[in-house]
């Protein structure tokens, strides 16, 4: 039975320890290792858990690096400057707004984000370096361009792959 709660989100419950009783939160008997993200149902005041996600993507990623999308549109500027970042999907999801690297990262891999081309500018800019940049089965929807990352511009060292990733339908 919970005994306090510290937040709407989380509870603390009295547990034995030798001859003593402590309260002990829930999040810290099963922490959050993978951060669930919402556009429409979350809010950023929230944990990041699968019952409580954050709303955006920029929130997500000041809580940890496993980030999971779950359907719908994300219109932001997302800047990833934590090493091995991965931001997975989950059904139907748009990035509109682009995700920047500026930082020096060994790896980042982003999967099944389709990007939405707006006002001339890639989806996805690198200025640091990133040794393993992976976007694996994306797409990008708009009419000004097909391309998610301009290899040619990545600074010298990086290297972006790209994997079952799609131009959009014509």
């Amino acid at each position: 039975t919970p005994i306090a709660l510290s937040s709407y989100y989380d509870a603390k419950f009295a547990i034995l320890n030798g001859s003593s009783t402590e309260l002990v939160s829930l999040k810290s008997l099963f922490p959050v290792t993978e951060i669930y993200v919402d556009p429409t149902n979350g809010n950023d005041t929230y944990d990041g858990s699968y019952v409580f996600p954050v709303k955006t993507i920029t929130q997500a990623l000041t809580l940890g690096t496993n980030i999971n999308l779950m359907p719908g549109t994300y219109t932001e500027n997302i800047k990833i400057t934590s090493d091995n970042t991965v931001i997975s999907a989950t059904g139907d999801c748009i990035v509109s707004g682009t995700i920047s690297i500026t930082t020096n990262l060994t790896s980042c891999n982003i999967e099944g984000v389709t990007f939405k081309y707006t006002s001339g500018v890639y989806p996805i800019s690198v200025t640091g370096s990133i040794t393993n940049l992976v976007l694996w089965n994306c797409a990008i929807v708009g009419s000004q361009s097909v391309t998610i990352l301009n290899n040619s511009s990545l600074p010298s060292g990086s290297q972006g792959r790209l994997t079952e990733c799609y131009p959009p339908e014509t």
